[in-house]
């Protein structure tokens, strides 16, 4: 028997501030994805996930971000994308899914059943080598490791 993950609507959206968690491994939902255009040329993927280990950081969101080739369409929630094959997004993909047939295809609604084993990073710099001050640090998803059927 499956279950399926259901939308979850009191995720920690007190603030737009991202959380700072330990760096390891945690066990996460899928919540939603956004292609958006960084500094009006590259195109990006920032994925939600929300943490569904028990404990302190339970049901807080963290993002993971990539770079694409393309966007198809405009940039928006639940966006359309190109990437290339050995983008960091491929590779995180195919360790939870296999490889897609076509890479302007990946579908993201396949991680809507599953939980996904991720490791998670602490930013300590901002886009230019500055040190952040301790304060304002905050916690990525680096890898996708594995997917967990529900």
């Amino acid at each position: 028997m499956k279950a399926a993950v259901l939308p979850i609507g009191n995720i920690d959206s007190s603030s737009d501030k991202p959380i700072l968690i330990p760096d390891g491994e945690y066990t996460a939902a899928y919540l939603k994805h956004e292609t958006w255009i960084y500094k009006g040329k590259q195109p990006k993927l920032t994925i939600t996930f929300a943490i569904q280990d028990f404990g302190e950081f339970y049901l807080k969101s963290i993002c993971a971000h990539y770079n694409l080739s393309r966007l198809k369409g405009k940039p928006r929630r639940n966006g359309h994308f190109t990437t290339g094959w050995s983008s960091d997004f491929m590779f995180d993909y195919s360790n939870v899914f296999e490889a897609p047939t076509r890479k302007d295809r990946i579908s993201m609604c396949r991680f809507r059943n599953v939980f996904v084993k991720v490791t998670t990073r602490t930013v300590t710099k901002n886009r230019d080598q500055r040190e952040y001050p301790e304060s304002l640090r905050y916690s990525v998803v680096d890898r996708m490791k594995q997917r967990i059927e529900i």
